[in-house]
């Protein structure tokens, strides 16, 4: 058993998908905001957790994403299938 250990919740889940922020942008501390603000939706709607995932190349985000406590997830794939293709 990892990190994430193996349970059962009914709870809310907060999913950050596609979080991105324009070059013009980058450096100015909005990525950081951004993850701030999740973390304060995520509290004030009791969700258990906040999921997100990055390019296994982007060792920017990785590297923030990992200085605000998110843990990388070392025991699951994570599967697609684009069905309106």
């Amino acid at each position: 058993m990892g990190s994430w250990g193996v349970y059962l919740e009914m709870n809310r889940t907060w999913l950050l998908y596609d979080l991105f922020v324009a070059e013009s942008a980058r450096q100015h501390g909005v990525a950081q905001l951004l993850l701030d603000r999740a973390d304060q939706l995520a509290k004030e709607t009791q969700a258990s957790f906040i999921m997100l995932s990055t390019a296994v190349d982007n060792l920017k985000a990785q590297n923030l994403y990992e200085k605000n406590h998110y843990e990388k997830d070392s025991e699951f794939f994570t599967y697609l299938k684009h069905v309106n293709a």
